[in-house]
């Protein structure tokens, strides 16, 4: 299993694609937030910046369970971590398997950014997601 770049976007976006030999298992979009907003909650002053949010993770179903996800965080953050962020955010999709979504990002690090809230908006540092996927 590796990873490769798209190189599409700005340095601030980053797509990462997860092959197993040449055929493509799953993709992870994310972006470096620089400003401190964000569409949904406005001005984002949860975490400190800049601050990762990671907008997609998709794993396609032949291949879950063999630690694509992981490796996919883990590069995100490793990533990300390069161009100064010490946090990541972002939230999770609720249009199915919403509690199996939530125990994945759990089980990598994250946690629920606004305490005693079963809201979707889950965040991490990112020293935790590296430490936790190399364990």
């Amino acid at each position: 299993m590796r990873t490769e770049d798209s190189d599409l976007y700005p340095t601030d976006y980053s797509i990462i694609f997860a092959l197993d030999d040449d055929e493509v298992v799953g993709v992870a979009r994310g972006e470096v937030v620089r400003d401190g907003f964000n569409e949904r909650f406005g001005a984002f002053d949860l975490l400190p910046l800049p601050q990762g949010m990671l907008h997609e993770l998709a794993v396609v179903p032949d291949a879950r369970r063999r630690g694509v996800g992981r490796l996919l965080v883990r590069e995100f953050a490793s990533r990300i971590s390069s161009q100064g962020c010490t946090h990541v955010a972002l939230m999770v999709d609720q249009s199915t398997q919403w509690e199996d979504r939530v125990k994945f990002f759990e089980s990598c690090g994250f946690y629920s950014l606004i305490e005693g809230s079963d809201d979707d908006l889950l965040g991490a540092e990112i020293k935790t997601l590296l430490h936790v996927m190399t364990t």
